[in-house]
């Protein structure tokens, strides 16, 4: 990670092998989710919260898929953001366009 011209930084790059194990696009958005807030200085107020919420229920639960692209786009929407999903052709066609379909709302 290297940070660009006016102070914008570029962050994480997600690879994904789907042929090894097939993911929903709420498990791919999740994951690269985490790896953009690692990359923060701070995370994000409401990221925080929503985690801890999700945290204290019985076995934790994920965040909806709503809330993750509503995160991502707020991120991404600051900061330049780029996401790189390897091997995207591999993936299951239903889960290929609602992920194409995500990434759109989100970028």
């Amino acid at each position: 990670m290297r940070a660009g011209r006016a102070g914008k930084r570029c962050r994480w790059c997600f690879c994904f092998d789907f042929a090894a194990q097939e993911q929903p696009p709420a498990a791919v958005l999740g994951s690269v989710l985490k790896q953009v807030v690692a990359g923060l200085e701070a995370a994000p107020e409401g990221i925080v919260r929503a985690f801890r919420c999700r945290g204290k229920a019985f076995g934790g639960q994920r965040l909806p898929l709503s809330k993750i692209v509503e995160f991502l786009r707020d991120i991404s929407s600051s900061r330049c953001t780029f996401i790189c999903i390897d091997a995207l052709d591999e993936c299951p066609s239903g889960h290929r366009l609602k992920l194409l379909d995500l990434l759109n709302q989100i970028l």
